[in-house]
């Protein structure tokens, strides 16, 4: 940040601690973001705040309290990574205009017949994993259930979405943006 900064960047694009890509991220804090802001803004740097995770049905709760966070901090706008509907081109020509752009609420995707909302927050654990491409014996190690609780949520998820089969939602989940990895391991 310093560097892109002290070099003249027009902007960067940071993520919070909630709601990345990794499961432990060594991203941003509230009180970091807020110095990160003040030290870009000192330059003449605006500052983003990207998400390019959905949500879980837990996690959208607090999702309106980072977004708070975010603007407390001074963050210039947020964007979601893949699932937003303007792309990152208008938010930033929005927020180079003087508009500080932040969503009203966490986004909802539709995979298929469903939107994402309508998984459980397992089943998303399990979609997520899925798209790694671990098995369903793998996925039930890693989530400390039984190799059946993991297909039982499979198949509901492809009643939710009418998919054919698990390598189907497994795709329509990466594309949309609904799963994607979790961690690093």
């Amino acid at each position: 940040l310093e560097a892109a900064v002290d070099y003249g960047c027009n902007a960067v694009y940071l993520g919070g601690q909630s709601f990345g890509m990794r499961a432990n991220p060594k991203n941003f804090s509230a009180e970091e973001l807020r110095k990160a802001v003040e030290y870009a803004h000192k330059g003449g740097t605006r500052v983003y705040l990207t998400c390019n995770t959905v949500p879980t049905n837990d996690e959208a709760e607090a999702f309106p309290r980072f977004i708070a966070e975010a603007k407390e901090a001074g963050i210039d706008s947020f964007w979601y990574k893949e699932i937003s509907k303007e792309t990152i081109l208008e938010v930033m020509d929005r927020t180079m205009n003087g508009e500080s752009v932040y969503p009203d609420s966490a986004p909802s995707i539709k995979i298929g017949h469903a939107y994402s909302h309508e998984f459980t927050d397992k089943e998303l654990e399990v979609l997520r994993l899925m798209t790694k491409g671990l098995s369903n014996g793998q996925i039930a190690l890693k989530l400390y259930i039984s190799e059946n609780t993991v297909k039982t949520h499979i198949q509901h998820m492809l009643d939710k979405t009418g998919c054919a089969n698990r390598t189907e939602l497994a795709i329509l989940a990466r594309v949309n943006g609904i799963a994607i990895d979790i961690d690093n391991d």
